[in-house]
């Protein structure tokens, strides 16, 4: 019996997770280590060690923001000076 192929788990590091989200990296390392965010995974130990993101674990906690996304309100017009 041969094992089937594993899928291969598409990983994005945090320079394109920033570029994906239009924020610099600072922002996207200091929620990294705010623990806000999608999962991530530290490939090689270190404080330098390389960090990289699952694109499915972004999409996934993408569509979980939506979730909190209010639609916008139309103004009201103000009803002053009619009468």
């Amino acid at each position: 019996m041969t094992e089937e192929p594993k899928p291969k788990v598409q990983m994005i590091t945090s320079e394109q997770l920033a570029e994906r989200w239009a924020v610099s990296k600072d922002t996207v390392r200091v929620w990294r280590i705010d623990g806000v965010g999608p999962p991530w995974v530290k490939l090689t130990p270190g404080p330098k060690g390389a960090v990289r993101y699952r694109l499915s674990d972004i999409e996934d906690w993408e569509r979980k923001m939506e979730l909190f996304q209010q639609p916008e309100q139309p103004e009201k017009e103000d009803d002053c000076g009619k009468d």
